[in-house]
């Protein structure tokens, strides 16, 4: 039985060397859904296992595990046997394409095993982007650059594939060689000019040469392509050719340089950032920053464990503080991240680490790389000065939450507005009142200039709406603000439930910048201030009327004397009010 096994193993070694892009090969009794395998990974194995054997079962669970979601139907499809041995039936093989999460392209090729047994069939699943499979496709995108007597190139071929590829063209493509340049990108075409300048020095006729850049392709876009191709030299050692093979790499390499950016962009900021990969090994992508507080010790045991859950069960025994182990634990757990970045750019994480003594706080941030893969980056930083800007800012926003609360018993409306953007946020609405009236009846405003036009069609009167919208204008109140931290305007809208018209609005300066400014914006009803404005016009008034009248009396006795005097006996002083100063 041992050596059975071992010349098993042998000859998938020898499968995998000799054709290192075959993936796996399974003979598929479909009348049993049992299979037998030339050659599967252990993970399949470990499926198969599961499932007492059941092909479909195991494949399955493949499917859940590793295939891309929007290529999981492929898998549905081919495991739908009638399908499968219809087409195989009728003389034709079943040949589809998917991608793994890891973004690997798989190929998957079904033919009958046997013509005398209709239920058996061979499945051949091929490694698209292995090396292997990419060199054995490359006869089909042929290009050939021809030079002149004086080594000079001057003209362009490419295979009708390669025409249909990077032209959209039928037959051969020929071009002068000058042309080549307005089709490549400008930053790319330095670095094929140096490549060709090492063809020219070396005239080495039996090395290979290599340079990616990118072409327009048929739809104007540029996509990236790897040249590969060797020089060929006539008998006097002159180069007459270079002739090769282009391939589309765009999605590796915009997938590469993607990765790149984005931890790039991260580095700076954290102590560590790993690259997690969707078979769960770790990556020690870059180390930024020294420092007592750096426990190297953790970061050497969390690569060597290479396993995250692994890596991160043993980093929390050992560093996290007891009291946040089983929130880390929870928070950080495999599945659990998986579900946040899908929806989330960045997950962070944030916890107590003790180490040398002394606690501080630290953040474990993830975020997904790119849609493509199911990698993804791990970054530790240390966050002591956050989390106590933190606290600060929390303090301020309960300070600013008890002054809210107390403005909010006095305005029946209190709106937070980014005045240049227009977006704004209801930080307050009293009920039954027209803003709250307002806010069920629309939804989806674009901006609170539009809100405010849609209030004052509603409840401003037509012959003031114009005054209303100007001052609650973008113009008007960036102008106002520019100079004042603070503003007051009062109107008159038809009177609500409360039998309430007339309301003042207090504009508060929050913050100011280049881009921005964020106002507090108040809405209170001041009718009973009107009332009692109102009552003091009136007495004010009856007052000035009472005087007139007295005036009018005077008036009417002085007629009848020379003189009028008001006398004031215990002062011993008078007053003339009307008539000379002489008395006659």
């Amino acid at each position: 039985m041992n050596q059975l096994l071992q010349e098993k193993r042998d000859a998938e070694n020898f499968l995998r060397l000799i054709a290192p892009k075959y993936a796996a090969v399974y003979i598929l009794d479909r009348s049993t859904d049992t299979f037998r395998d030339i050659l599967a990974p252990e993970a399949f194995r470990a499926f198969a296992k599961d499932t007492k054997g059941s092909y479909s079962d195991a494949m399955q669970l493949y499917r859940d595990h590793y295939v891309a979601c929007d290529y999981q139907e492929v898998i549905d499809r081919v495991l739908d046997y009638d399908y499968v041995y219809n087409i195989l039936s009728s003389g034709n093989q079943v040949n589809v394409t998917y991608r793994k999460k890891d973004g690997t392209l798989i190929r998957l090729k079904i033919d009958r095993y046997s013509d005398n047994d209709e239920n058996t069939s061979i499945w051949v699943y091929t490694n698209e982007d292995s090396e292997d499979a990419l060199y054995g496709e490359l006869g089909e995108a042929r290009y050939r650059i021809r030079f002149d007597d004086n080594e000079r190139p001057v003209e362009f071929i490419g295979s009708e594939s390669l025409s249909e590829m990077l032209y959209g063209f039928k037959g051969e493509t020929h071009i002068s060689y000058s042309m080549l340049w307005n089709h490549m990108h400008p930053q790319d075409i330095d670095v094929v000019k140096e490549e060709f300048k090492n063809i020219h020095d070396t005239r080495d006729s039996t090395a290979t040469y290599e340079v990616e850049y990118r072409l327009q392709n048929k739809d104007k876009q540029y996509r990236w392509y790897r040249a590969i191709g060797k020089p060929v030299l006539n008998e006097k050692g002159k180069i007459v050719s270079v002739c090769g093979f282009l391939i589309d790499i765009h999605k590796h390499k915009e997938k590469n340089l993607l990765q790149q950016r984005f931890i790039s962009g991260l580095s700076h900021e954290y102590v560590t950032v790993w690259v997690i990969n969707h078979d769960l090994t770790v990556e020690l992508y870059q180390q930024t920053q020294k420092g007592n507080h750096i426990a190297q010790d953790a970061i050497e045991k969390f690569a060597k464990e290479n396993n995250y859950q692994k890596s991160m069960e043993k980093y929390a025994s050992e560093y996290v503080c007891e009291e946040d182990r089983e929130d880390f634990l929870r928070n950080v757990n495999y599945r659990v991240v998986r579900e946040q970045i899908k929806t989330e750019k960045v997950y962070p994480v944030v916890f107590q680490r003790k180490f040398n003594g002394k606690i501080d706080y630290f953040q474990a941030c993830f975020a997904q790389i790119s849609d493509e893969t199911d990698d993804f980056v791990l970054g530790f930083k240390l966050v002591n000065d956050i989390v106590e800007h933190e606290k600060e800012r929390n303090d301020r926003l309960e300070e600013e939450k008890q002054i809210l609360e107390s403005l909010s018993s006095d305005f029946t409306a209190i709106y937070y507005l980014e005045v240049n953007s227009g977006k704004f946020e209801p930080v307050h609405i009293q009920d039954e009142t027209n803003a709250s009236e307002l806010i069920r009846s629309y939804s989806g405003y674009k901006d609170f200039y539009e809100y405010t036009y849609q209030y004052a069609m509603r409840y401003i009167p037509k012959e003031e709406q114009p005054e209303f919208l100007w001052w609650f204008s973008r113009d008007n109140l960036k102008s106002l603000l520019k100079t004042q931290v603070s503003l007051t305007q009062n109107y008159r809208t038809y009177p609500n439930a409360q039998n309430q018209q007339y309301f003042e609005t207090k504009v508060v300066k929050v913050s100011e910048d280049e881009e921005s400014c964020h106002a507090l914006l108040g809405f209170r009803y001041i009718d009973d201030i009107i009332e009692k404005e109102k009552a003091i016009q009136k007495r004010l008034q009856n007052a000035l009327e009472e005087i007139k009248r007295s005036n009018e009396t005077i008036s009417t006795i002085a007629k009848s004397y020379s003189s009028i005097y008001k006398v004031d006996f215990e002062a011993d002083t008078y007053e003339r009010i009307s008539g000379s100063d002489i008395i006659r």
